[in-house]
């Protein structure tokens, strides 16, 4: 994925607010814009291992929209073919 974000990040307590504006590029932030306007794209979850929890997923029928090794993480995220609901998977370096 070769895309450029706007992104704003705040936490209240245990739980991070972030808000993602694509700038350029084909992502699935973009897509969702797009599509359905402004909103809530996914949801993120910490886990330990990614490859395990994409695994399960994957078995039950989800679909990997995006995987992606950042700097101090490694993500991916899932749809979970469940009323549109995407959530990001987030394992920490």
């Amino acid at each position: 994925m070769d895309a450029k974000f706007k992104i704003f990040a705040t936490r209240m307590g245990p739980v991070e607010f972030e808000l993602i504006q694509p700038v350029e590029g084909k992502s699935p932030h973009r897509e969702f814009l797009d599509r359905k306007g402004e909103g809530i794209q996914h949801i993120a979850f910490a886990v330990k291992d990614l490859a395990a929890e994409i695994n399960q997923l994957t078995r039950k029928g989800s679909k990997v929209e995006l995987k992606a090794n950042l700097q101090d993480a490694d993500v991916a995220y899932i749809d979970l073919n469940i009323g549109g609901l995407v959530v990001e998977l987030i394992q920490k370096k």
